[in-house]
């Protein structure tokens, strides 16, 4: 067996034998983190969805076109549901867990 130099609470999370699956805690973990900041980095990437001033003449959607930037907020909406579920998914697995 590897002995570890660290602090204990790090081998108590690198052992399995004391925690009963510490390897899986932690994948969760990481995946719980990883999501929730991608989900908070999606969400502050998507555009509003009011038009601004382009509402009042209605000329905006003529000129520059309405669907030129769809392709990114349909990829952006897209990203920002599968973190949604994959955080929601680690949350429950975690939980159930501990």
């Amino acid at each position: 067996m590897v002995k570890y130099c660290c602090l204990p609470s790090v081998k108590a999370m690198l052992s399995t034998e004391e925690t009963g699956g510490g390897s899986v805690k932690i994948l969760f973990s990481i995946t719980i983190i990883a999501s929730s900041l991608f989900l908070i980095a999606t969400i502050l990437l998507q555009p509003g969805k009011s038009q601004g001033l382009g509402t009042i003449s209605g000329g905006a959607e003529s000129i520059w076109g309405k669907n030129k930037g769809q392709s990114f907020e349909d990829t952006l909406s897209k990203l920002t549901t599968i973190s949604a579920i994959l955080f929601i998914i680690s949350a429950l697995v975690l939980a159930s867990i501990q």
